[in-house]
């Protein structure tokens, strides 16, 4: 937009604009993916509940499928139910208890 103000012609920073709205959605796109993978691991693993992974699912899954429907405002409805997602996600991560570890204090016996 500077360059816009100072002297550039319309049709470089309509192209500038336009590669940023690109890269914006397709980075809408890559964050459903990695949500995506996100719940396929803690449905494999187990490590918390599973509705943070069926919530999950769906939260990346409309993220993905969003993008193709950028025109309509999708995306950012996408995004907020993304963000709630991981807004819950991060709060079911840090509650988990910790399990506790328990150090050897002698080796064990060489059979």
């Amino acid at each position: 937009m500077y360059d816009g103000h100072h002297g550039v012609p319309l049709a470089t920073v309509t192209t500038v604009n336009d590669v940023r709205n690109f890269a914006y959605f397709l980075s809408i796109a890559v964050l459903g993916l990695f949500t995506l993978c996100v719940a396929f691991a803690v449905r494999v693993t187990g490590t918390l509940p599973r509705w943070v992974s069926s919530t999950g699912f769906v939260a990346g899954g409309l993220c993905v499928v969003a993008v193709p429907g950028a025109g309509f405002g999708l995306v950012d409805d996408a995004t907020l139910v993304w963000l709630l997602w991981f807004i819950a996600f991060a709060v079911a991560a840090l509650h988990r208890a910790r399990k506790a570890t328990t150090v050897r204090s002698t080796p064990p016996p060489l059979a």
